[in-house]
């Protein structure tokens, strides 16, 4: 790969890493999706290509990946271009004008009211520590709608004085706060 190109990368790397506030796994799949894109071109400079060579990048995602990787895999690209405009190392935006492919949403599948109190009245059956955790992890999630990811990176400091509300760190390292109800609170204690 051509050094000036690696450079450019490490740059647009630093900087999604410093501004955009996301996650090291995020920031490592842009790389990873950069670095296939350099290497579908192999030796081209990708700062000097025409429009039918990215339509044959484009082609090759479609044949190749799901939707969702396809939209991923342009949008890491895209922004990369946009970059290197808004820093003046290009002066055309050559992928400004590429649309994402059309995403069907699926609808997530839920349990229903009397699944869930199903689930969390055989929880409470296991009497040990390990099982008594587990009742108030499901508990806490059906109480307050937070996600399993952020439910396992809960600290004990998250939990407010007298057990009334926890603070939840979102994506993006944003905070919520939540109220607990009473028998979640009974649990905690």
């Amino acid at each position: 790969m051509n050094n000036e190109i690696r450079i450019l990368i490490e740059k647009y790397l630093e900087f999604i890493l410093a501004s955009k506030n996301l996650s090291e796994n995020t920031c490592k799949s842009y790389e990873n999706d950069l670095l296939e894109y350099v290497k579908f071109f192999k030796n081209k400079n990708i700062l000097d290509l025409h429009k039918n060579r990215i339509e044959l990048y484009l082609k090759y995602l479609s044949e190749n990946f799901s939707v969702r990787t396809h939209c991923r895999k342009i949008s890491s690209v895209k922004n990369f271009y946009k970059f290197l405009c808004e820093k003046k190392f290009l002066k055309l935006n050559i992928f400004s004008n590429i649309d994402f492919p059309r995403t069907t949403k699926s609808i997530p599948k839920v349990l229903t009211k009397g699944e869930i109190l199903e689930l969390i009245k055989i929880s409470y059956e296991d009497k040990t520590f390990k099982g008594l955790r587990l009742s108030l992890m499901i508990e806490l999630l059906y109480a307050t709608g937070i996600r399993v990811s952020e439910m396992v990176s809960l600290k004990i400091s998250d939990i407010t004085q007298g057990c009334s509300e926890i603070i939840i760190t979102s994506k993006g390292n944003k905070e919520r706060v939540l109220p607990l109800l009473s028998h979640v609170q009974k649990s905690l204690v």
